[in-house]
């Protein structure tokens, strides 16, 4: 298991910005990183998706992940922290302890090894990409002896998002009627996923009903930054999606495959913060619905030719 979370990520996956650099900012060293949801794809294909956890403490402006592998039914945590980086405070110091937590167990370790690298920069600010191919990707190719990758991922990033957000929307029922309601509104997403996944998501819930059955409130299933996260870059997609619908056909097709999506952003995100014009992710994605079915209907109804 520790082999399969320490292996090196393809050079796909690999990120890079610019550290020191030069005084007349012309070059820097180039710095390799991956991406928080790489890391939670790698917990989750390794452990799978109900072995790990993370939760987190804000000391002043330093952010502490702990991050728990359940190992053999006992759970086994490592910790780490980062400061706010220069991207939204709070989300980046966030990441950032996600990902050093997740070094302690491995990920993305090797990156560390990297040997510092002066690159050619474009506007003072980027590593210029024909730099990426010429040096970084051979750099990476000798750190890892080729060994890319050794993880096989098992999962479609949609099964991955659908496996999320049914999680997540599990974990929010405080009752057994909320819990057999959205089970029965589920069923069809959890049987379309490949057999390991659906079974996994069936222990989750019974472990949830053993919860409730035992009056114990469910526990969020990790910090609610990472479901946050998620359905925020959900979101994004999905009025993205919606904007380039053409026809009512479909648009019919597409929201009856993203209700369980469109239903969870309402019960993931309830900070206020979320909230923008007055209206949750949710109202948004449902407006940008109600909107194109309109244009698309008013377009229906000039294209009818008149008869008579």
């Amino acid at each position: 298991m520790f082999d399969k979370l320490k292996a090196p990520f393809p050079p796909e996956k690999i990120s890079w910005r610019v550290g020191a650099r030069t005084q007349d900012k012309k070059k820097g060293i180039a710095l390799a990183y991956i991406d928080a949801r790489d890391v939670m794809e790698r917990l989750d294909d390794v452990v799978g998706p109900e072995n790990w956890q993370d939760r987190y403490e804000f000391h002043g402006s330093r952010t502490v992940c702990y991050l728990s592998l359940r190992l053999e039914g006992e759970w086994i945590i490592k910790a780490d922290g980062a400061g706010d980086s220069d991207v939204e405070a709070e989300k980046g110091a966030i990441s950032d302890a996600l990902k050093r937590a997740a070094v302690k167990w491995g990920i993305g370790r090797d990156l560390y090894d990297m040997p510092n690298l002066w690159v050619d920069l474009k506007n003072e600010k980027f590593i210029e990409p024909s730099e990426i191919e010429k040096k970084l990707f051979p750099a990476l190719e000798e750190l890892t002896k080729g060994n890319v990758p050794v993880v096989e991922e098992k999962y479609t990033p949609a099964q991955r998002e659908t496996q999320s957000v049914i999680i997540t929307r599990l974990h929010m029922c405080q009752n057994d009627v909320e819990m057999d309601s959205l089970v029965d509104e589920l069923s069809k997403a959890i049987e379309g996923l490949p057999e390991e996944m659906s079974s996994q998501i069936n222990d989750q819930i019974q472990n949830l009903r053993d919860l409730l059955k035992q009056g114990k409130t469910i526990p969020y299933p990790t910090h609610k930054f990472t479901a946050v996260s998620h359905a925020e870059n959900w979101e994004t997609k999905a009025l993205d999606a919606i904007s380039k619908i053409k026809s009512l056909k479909a648009l019919d097709s597409w929201e009856s495959e993203k209700k369980p999506f469109i239903e969870g952003l309402g019960s993931t995100l309830k900070a206020q913060k979320y909230v923008k014009d007055g209206k949750s992710p949710k109202e948004r994605c449902l407006q940008a619905l109600m909107d194109k079915r309109v244009e698309l209907e008013s377009i229906n109804t000039l294209n009818t030719p008149i008869v008579g």
